[in-house]
């Protein structure tokens, strides 16, 4: 994955957000989406990076950008959090089987447990966590990953039957004809 990719694509899902925005009638609603929605976003961001970084040596500008993106994705809400946390990790054991992680990489799991652990035990976290009955919202790992992917599909399901999808194709077709020039 070239460097404009790393910033392109996210760019043209973030394009593809924007044209799935809700009616006058629906805004009270939006709140609620956005907090899946810019995780979303910003994890494609991060997805990126690491894709293209996170073998090679990280400088600590790429280190800071991918904090502050650690720290917004993990700390928006559980299944987020959940699903950056796997991630980093299987970006760090796909370095362990080949060598050895770096500080820096450490770092950047330390990072990422340490928002964890920021969101988890937050005041509000925990005084839902003991107020809620229901067993995904209870704090159960395997349901919390079921709605995390149950989240991304019914986003993507919606963005394909909308004007999303036309810009989708418009700028992978773009994309590939930029990358075929250069």
């Amino acid at each position: 994955v070239s460097e404009k990719l790393t910033w392109v694509l996210p760019a043209i899902f973030f394009a593809f957000i924007v044209s799935y925005v809700p009616s006058v009638k629906q805004f009270y609603w939006y709140s609620g989406a956005t907090v899946y929605t810019v995780p979303a976003v910003l994890y494609f961001f991060l997805l990126g990076i690491l894709i293209r970084h996170f073998n090679e040596n990280l400088t600590v500008k790429k280190m800071c950008v991918i904090g502050v993106l650690l720290f917004f994705i993990i700390c928006s809400n559980e299944n987020w959090a959940i699903g950056t946390i796997i991630t980093v990790m299987l970006f760090s054991l796909n370095v362990l089987l080949e060598k050895k992680l770096s500080t820096k990489q450490w770092t950047l799991v330390g990072l990422a447990f340490l928002f964890f652990v920021m969101l988890v035990f937050a005041p509000g976290s925990m005084r839902r966590l003991d107020s809620e009955s229901d067993v995904c919202a209870n704090g159960n790992l395997l349901a919390s990953m079921v709605l995390l992917f149950t989240h991304v599909g019914t986003y993507f399901s919606s963005w394909f039957c909308n004007v999303g999808a036309i810009l989708l194709f418009g700028g992978c077709f773009l994309l590939r004809k930029y990358t075929k020039q250069n």
